[in-house]
């Protein structure tokens, strides 16, 4: 469960009182799901419903999306790949931006195999998009050298994609949240 003073500002029954206070609908929504919404809308994703994509950057962490929708989990910890552990160590650990600016490109590879391969084995995407600074610096390179790092440890075929996305993919994901929950009061959801 993910506590309340993991995040700034954060206290509960603030969404609640946001609500009420603004008299009008409140979305609270994980930036990495909102960068995997816009990864579906119009980037590497577009057309596909199911994937999982690896936000490499500051922070660590997957956004699943399954049937188009991203999933935030019983919790809303879905995708929160930082936590797990492997022999080398934490993910997070292990994908720091100084951590990666020390790795060569195959280093770098497995490292993100280990980080994608919890998602891929357990929920059969078919399709990894690497994103975030390090996804989007490593390029198609490091998408090939992790698809071969997968296809040889994963019981399922996955293709790996570097984000399209250009701007802000979390601003243009909290676009497109407003632009659906507008769209929904109009004329309800599908």
């Amino acid at each position: 469960m993910l506590e309340a003073s993991m995040l700034p500002g954060w206290r509960p029954g603030l969404l609640g009182d946001l609500r009420a206070r603004l008299a009008a609908p409140v979305v609270l929504e994980n930036e990495v799901n909102l960068a995997a919404l816009a990864e579906h809308r119009e980037g590497a994703a577009a057309g596909r419903d199911d994937f999982v994509m690896l936000w490499l950057d500051e922070g660590i962490g997957a956004a699943v999306v399954l049937g188009g929708r991203p999933r935030q989990g019983a919790s809303g910890g879905a995708g929160e790949i930082g936590f797990l552990d492997s022999s080398a160590g934490s993910i997070c650990d292990l994908l720091t931006r100084q951590e990666v600016s020390r790795l060569d490109l195959g280093e770098l590879a497995r490292r993100v195999v280990l980080a994608a391969f919890p998602g891929v084995a357990v929920l059969d995407p078919g399709l990894v998009v690497l994103a975030g600074d390090t996804g989007r610096e490593g390029g198609a390179e490091l998408a090939a050298r992790v698809a071969d790092g997968l296809a040889a440890v994963a019981p399922v075929p996955t293709e790996v994609r570097v984000t399209e996305v250009e701007g802000d993919p979390v601003v243009k994901g909290a676009v497109v949240t407003a632009l659906t929950t507008a769209r929904d009061a109009i004329f309800g959801a599908p």
